[in-house]
């Protein structure tokens, strides 16, 4: 046998023993897990990721899930300081802090740890944010100052931020906010000001534009993250407006003592519809719905668009679209359908590579 022809046989027999070693990894099987039909309270899942593991929450009972193979469990939700559970103890968000903390907002607006047991040290004191009456630069006399339930996050396990409102904005929702940083013992507006006419709101920015944070109205706020110490990200937009900008979900960057507007492709401000998580200092998952192509917004949605977003360089990927949840688990996308068979709700976690 030629020398030539020899070298290129023993060639193709390394390859061969080369591929005969490979093997194709298959997705992990979707995990699943039917909640109590005790648990009450629940309304849609609330679900985020931080580090390898998942965190769901459906009412008053959550589960922890350490990884695609684990076998989810439902435990209900302690209730601080013990004792029954009551309307004001059930969850209405799970938040990340700067750390990947998971941090759950109860509904009297009270912050707790995800184990349920301890609230955050702030809380009490973004209570009294919404007592007594304040009185502005100009001299008017707010009276009716209320704590908003979509814009709260903790920044770590001494601070969180706040933002309030007055009554005026049950007539027009893009006056009167203001977000706050507050601990135990202090309380500093952050972002936003007072009434002004007319308004000048987040969502009328150009995308890239800077403004000093207490020289703009933020509008109605649908969500907040920590993303760092001193970087913010916030999601504004009036789901009453009737076209105009105010009528689409936009995205704004506080830091540094500045707002600057970050594009967001077209989706809905609907209440209750929107989530913002922490994914690292400089991204964010938001969850909001599509805009109809009649250009249109629902009224309440549970499918939802999924974007990963990074506020410095503004790039966008699309994480799911017409699905019910998604979570950022380390490199892993994860998403989750809940489905109602008679009197019992199932949820389906299905891990990406």
């Amino acid at each position: 046998m030629p020398r030539i022809f020899r070298g290129v046989l023993v060639a193709l027999a390394a390859v061969a023993v080369g591929l005969s070693g490979c093997t194709t990894q298959s997705p992990p099987s979707p995990q699943t897990i039917t909640w109590p039909q005790e648990a009450t309270g629940a309304g849609r899942l609330l679900l985020v990721g931080s580090g390898s593991t998942l965190y769901a929450v459906w009412g008053d009972h959550a589960a922890v899930l350490e990884g695609p193979e684990a076998r989810p469990t439902a435990t209900p939700v302690p209730v601080p300081g013990g004792g029954e559970s009551h309307i004001a103890d059930r969850v209405q968000r799970i938040i990340l802090d700067t750390s990947g903390v998971p941090w759950l907002v109860r509904n009297d607006q009270r912050v707790t740890t995800f184990a349920g047991e301890e609230a955050h040290p702030a809380s009490a004191a973004v209570a009294k944010l919404a007592t007594g009456s304040v009185t502005t630069a100009s001299g008017r006399v707010v009276s009716d100052r209320l704590v908003a339930d979509e814009g709260q996050t903790v920044v770590d396990a001494t601070t969180v931020l706040a933002s309030t409102f007055t009554g005026v904005r049950i007539a027009n929702p893009a006056k009167d906010l203001i977000l706050h940083r507050v601990t135990a013992l202090t309380d500093t507006d952050l972002a936003g000001r007072w009434q002004t006419n007319p308004p000048k709101t987040v969502s009328r920015m150009p995308v890239g534009t800077t403004v000093n944070a207490t020289a703009i109205d933020l509008g109605p706020v649908h969500g907040v993250a920590a993303l760092s110490s001193d970087r913010v990200a916030i999601i504004v937009g009036d789901s009453r407006a009737t076209g105009g900008a105010e009528s689409r979900a936009a995205l704004a960057v506080v830091e540094g003592g500045l707002v600057r507007r970050v594009d967001l492709p077209a989706l809905c401000p609907t209440p209750n519809d929107v989530s913002i998580v922490r994914v690292t200092d400089r991204q964010v998952l938001i969850g909001a719905p599509a805009v109809s192509a009649q250009g249109e917004c629902p009224a309440l949605s549970w499918s939802r668009t999924w974007l990963r977003v990074d506020v410095i360089d503004g790039t966008t990927a699309t994480l799911g679209t017409g699905v019910q949840n998604v979570a950022v688990v380390g490199d892993r996308v994860v998403t989750a359908t809940t489905t109602q068979s008679g009197r019992a709700w199932t949820t389906t976690f299905t891990w990406g590579p």
